[in-house]
């Protein structure tokens, strides 16, 4: 995957820095017509100019071989990572853990918006084609979640991801590919280079609901289902 950073790198290549170039070229060939041996040697050094540009600029943005993970639930401090609110009892559990021996468990009670409200340490996706997460309730009705994404320190909604989530009963594996991570007033996408908040939260439920979460994580490669 190359950053849209890198695109623009390109397309300044193709455009104004690649007409510069050009022209450089053909005044060049011009004022020594009938030399080859000097038109071959400048089409040799720009031809590696360019392509020392293209390496340089791919080199800004690494692409991620393996998944990066942000949050397994595997140790105690986990839970220090989370902004605590009320409405909402997090517990590490041992039960419907989907890798390593924890997940997280969510109790949900009836307020605004419970949920999972984490403190990012990894603000720069750039590298990664998803996020995905694996949830699992317990229930026997379905739960109608929102998954919010911020790259902006605003809150206007217009100006965020806001996906619907509905975590039926038992497990649901949630991948969200970044070629979908657009704003939801104008449909930007996302800057990855820095994104502020990760949220899945429900809205005023009715009653108390419990959701296990693990295995939150930036997905390298292709995405895929339970991956």
């Amino acid at each position: 995957m190359i950053s849209r950073e890198l695109n623009g790198y390109e397309n300044d290549v193709n455009g104004s820095t690649g007409k510069f170039l050009r022209s450089f070229f053909q005044k060049a060939t011009r004022r020594r017509h009938g030399h080859g041996r000097v038109a071959m040697a400048l089409r040799f050094y720009i031809s590696v100019f360019l392509v020392m540009i293209l390496m340089l600029a791919a080199g800004c943005v690494p692409v991620a071989s393996e998944d990066r993970v942000l949050f397994d639930f595997e140790e105690d401090g986990d839970l220090d990572r989370l902004h605590w609110k009320c409405g909402t009892l997090y517990s590490l559990s041992t039960e419907h853990a989907f890798r390593g021996e924890r997940s997280l468990k969510m109790t949900l009670y009836p307020s605004d918006y419970p949920g999972f409200f984490p403190r990012l340490d990894v603000s720069d996706w750039r590298g990664y084609t998803a996020l995905a997460m694996e949830i699992y309730n317990p229930s026997s009705d379905p739960v109608l979640l929102t998954l919010r994404v911020d790259d902006d320190k605003k809150t206007e909604y217009g100006q965020r991801y806001n996906g619907r989530v509905v975590a039926g009963p038992g497990k649901t594996s949630l991948v969200l590919p970044f070629d979908a991570l657009v704003t939801s007033g104008t449909h930007r996408p996302l800057n990855l280079k820095g994104i502020q908040r990760c949220l899945l939260f429900t809205s005023t439920p009715k009653s108390r609901q419990v959701l296990y979460l693990d295995a939150v994580r930036l997905v390298a490669g292709r995405p895929k289902e339970g991956a």
